[in-house]
């Protein structure tokens, strides 16, 4: 068995693609595998990728597709995974020589079904633009880790873990990691952090962060998100209730201060009515929560912290819908 199985969605990325594969061939982790999924280039990222399986046949696994997305080369990365651990690696991002190894070793040596590394974002000269490192988890206490970094990369998965609890992104959605990532962080044993930034989050003008606002092209993942809140509630929750909770409040408030921007009326009513509902029928007591007062002491960015109360205190004041419509409209 490889000791991790390395998923890296592609789509459109030849200018960067060498750099990724090239960073994940130099790590010091020995006997892993690199599943390159190619989901449908147009461009010469397909070339690229059997350039590398033909160089490195022992380490690089190629499989095309055609354009479904990168949710499905993903799922279609572990289907075919053999390796102890998961971990997935955007085709234009790039890890340093120790990523893995600094995860594999935090999982091995606690048990772990979850670890979390920090990030940089870095430009096009590798210039670090900021970066985002995990300082300590404890259970119970300080939680807050794993819904801060809530991207399917930065994470790495014990593969039993993943396949014990079927978990799967998502078809045809933005935010499709947010699903996965809040089961994991409910149900894992033994959750880690590491406190290193060896995860190069590349930032571009094509990249995703730059172009996921608005609900008109994309839909978020609402029978995904609630499928999980409701299989979190049958099969009980491994970590605390009030960080999960809070971590579900954080992906709500992420979506509707984010994607509501520049949406439609119908969209935007279709979004807070989701979120309503949500609320109401898997964390009815949201208000009760101690971590929606924004000065409790958590490292989470306080915008982020003060975003959640307001979601809390629309939701509570049943106005979500018409306050949203405003901000959209004033920041379209």
């Amino acid at each position: 068995m490889r000791s991790v199985s390395v998923i890296v969605p592609v789509y459109n990325v030849e200018k960067y693609l060498a750099r990724c594969l090239d960073s994940l061939l130099n790590q010091t982790q020995p006997d892993i595998e690199i599943l390159v999924v190619n989901d449908g280039s147009t461009d010469a990222s397909g070339h690229i990728v059997d350039e590398y399986a033909r160089k490195y046949p022992d380490r690089i696994r190629a499989f095309h597709m055609e354009n479904e997305g990168v949710s499905a080369a993903r799922n279609r990365g572990v289907a075919k995974a053999q390796g102890k651990y998961l971990t997935f690696v955007d085709s234009d991002d790039y890890v340093t020589g120790d990523y893995l190894e600094r995860m594999v070793t935090a999982a091995e040596k606690n048990s772990s079904d979850l670890v979390i590394q920090g990030f940089r974002m870095v430009d096009e000269n590798g210039a670090v633009l900021s970066e985002v490192c995990p300082t300590e988890y404890i259970p119970g206490k300080k939680e807050e880790w794993p819904l801060r970094i809530i991207s399917a990369w930065g994470r790495l998965f014990r593969r039993d873990f993943w396949m014990e609890h079927k978990l799967m992104f998502p078809l045809g959605v933005r935010a499709e990691d947010a699903p996965v990532n809040l089961a994991a962080n409910a149900l894992a044993h033994h959750i880690q952090v590491v406190p290193h930034t060896g995860y190069q989050y590349f930032q571009h003008s094509a990249s995703a962060m730059h172009n996921f606002k608005g609900l008109q092209k994309y839909r978020l993942p609402y029978e995904a998100l609630k499928e999980t809140l409701q299989y979190i509630q049958d099969t009980g929750l491994v970590n605390d209730r009030y960080f999960y909770e809070y971590c579900v409040m954080r992906i709500l408030a992420f979506w509707v201060f984010e994607f509501a921007r520049g949406s439609s009326v119908a969209k935007i009513k279709e979004l807070c009515h989701y979120i309503m509902d949500m609320l109401k029928t898997y964390i009815p007591g949201y208000m009760r929560n101690p971590y929606v007062n924004p000065f409790r002491k958590l490292e989470i960015p306080f915008l982020h912290r003060a975003s959640i109360l307001v979601l809390a205190v629309l939701c509570k004041l049943h106005i979500l819908t018409p306050v949203i419509r405003v901000y959209a409209k004033l920041l379209r």
